[in-house]
């Protein structure tokens, strides 16, 4: 497919969505789209192109307020940037199947909304994700499926929540709060303070046995949370 699009000056919506049939879009430079403000990438590939393995795509895009990842793959020891300061809305939904390894830098220190989404083998604790900590952030939606919960992988999400501070709603997968109790001593852990939290939903996975209810009250013991919504998890909807 030609890179026309990807440096024409005057697109301000991109909804771009790559199936088998057309063949698969690999993305390894910065797009040049300066009036974009609405960017919806569906199983689109991003491969680092220079000596550290980077990718930094969206860096240019000025106007750029939502962007959405859904179902892409970053290729082999590829880091994928997000830098983006105008970014308001930040979507980013793995597809159905396991990823076992990724690299991502968030850099948006505007973010107002952030969806991170996927099966995960395990998530690098050594390489932290995200470069802020999102002051403007009002809702989080995390939906993270583990095979095998650790230590690791508890203390890492634990350092995520830590930076969201700010949130009023948030939306959390039953086998994301799982995650949580895998902590060693958990709950006699450092608290985590959501002072203007007053909405939560939680996405019950209708296979697991099992709801963490002492992770739940942990996370809203110091929050002014009068709502709590649960529903039943449904991967792999569409995103938007």
């Amino acid at each position: 497919m030609s890179q026309f699009m990807f440096s024409c000056q005057s697109i301000k919506y991109l909804n771009l969505s790559l199936s088998t049939t057309i063949g698969r879009m690999i993305l390894t430079q910065s797009l040049d789209l300066p009036e974009l403000t609405y960017c919806h990438l569906k199983e689109v590939r991003f491969l680092g192109n220079n000596i550290n393995g980077c990718v930094d795509p969206f860096s240019s895009c000025k106007k750029l307020t939502t962007l959405i990842l859904e179902s892409c793959k970053i290729l082999g020891k590829t880091k994928l940037i997000v830098s983006n300061a105008s970014l308001s809305k930040l979507i980013i939904q793995f597809g159905p199947f396991f990823i076992y390894q990724f690299q991502i830098q968030i850099n948006t220190p505007n973010l107002k909304s952030f969806t991170f989404a996927g099966r995960f083998s395990s998530i690098n604790h050594t390489n932290p994700i995200f470069e802020n900590n999102f002051q403007f952030l009002e809702e989080v939606d995390l939906e993270l499926w583990f095979p095998k919960p650790s230590k690791e992988i508890a203390e890492t999400l634990m350092s995520w929540l830590k930076r969201f501070k700010n949130v009023y709603s948030m939306t959390l997968a039953s086998p994301t709060l799982a995650v949580f109790s895998s902590m060693p001593n958990f709950p006699k852990v450092e608290d985590v303070c959501f002072e203007n939290m007053e909405s939560v939903l939680i996405k019950i996975d209708p296979f697991e046995y099992k709801f963490p209810k002492e992770v739940l009250t942990y996370l809203l013991k110091n929050s002014r949370c009068n709502e709590i919504i649960t529903t039943f998890a449904g991967f792999g909807t569409t995103v938007g």
